[in-house]
């Protein structure tokens, strides 16, 4: 297997590219140390992010034939970006725009928690989040149903009035497994649920008014 690698670095990140079938040229290698640099306004620890660009020899792949995978390593949050173009320079690009991505989101996500954090004198106040793992439920639980060691409980929380924004933030925030709302705008029960990576679900009951 036909493999480089090249080490460079910027301020305070290191940076490694590998090639796989492909040739790694100064260019492209100061193209992507220039694009990477930016990645530092976001005040995040990232000791190093590794570069992998492969190349399909396969004349029926040319649309898809370089492939690049972004990857953070060492300490701090673990990233990884993948994408496939016609050249190189355009997969990187591609990769390194929703590399930046999830850094933006961890980045709002750690000024948000930052901003809600009570400071001294400042009464704490629980969020009314509705969710399937919430301990905070106003109402107690009854057992419905009862089967062996089968237990069904039913609950009658408070479901929040909030927008879909503001849920995905929730999500984001907290972790949680799901969570039920009323959407601001069409009123409707709702329940959003994560899928793969940063995408999620939504079910709504009923029809919008």
């Amino acid at each position: 297997m036909n493999k480089s690698t090249q080490k460079t670095s910027a301020p305070s990140i290191n940076v490694v590219i590998h090639g796989r079938h492909a040739v790694l040229s100064n260019r492209f290698k100061e193209h992507v140390l220039t694009k990477l640099m930016r990645v530092d306004r976001f005040a995040l620890d990232l000791a190093r992010i590794d570069v992998e660009l492969t190349h399909e020899a396969n004349p029926r792949q040319s649309e898809r034939a370089f492939e690049i995978e972004l990857t953070s390593d060492g300490f701090g949050p673990f990233i990884r970006a993948k994408a496939n173009a016609a050249d190189k320079y355009t997969a990187f690009d591609l990769a390194q725009e929703r590399f930046e991505e999830q850094l933006r989101r961890m980045h709002e996500r750690a000024k948000s928690i930052e901003h809600r954090r009570p400071t001294l004198g400042t009464p704490v106040i629980d969020s009314p989040v509705v969710a399937a793992d919430s301990k905070t439920a106003t109402a107690e639980s009854e057992v419905i149903l009862e089967s062996g060691p089968l237990q069904v409980a039913l609950k009658h929380p408070n479901v929040p009035k909030i927008s879909l924004e503001q849920a995905v933030d929730q999500m984001e925030l907290s972790g949680l497994k799901f969570l039920i709302f009323i959407d601001s705008e069409s009123g409707l029960q709702s329940v959003l649920y994560p899928k793969h990576g940063y995408d999620y679900g939504l079910m709504q009951l009923g029809k919008a008014s």
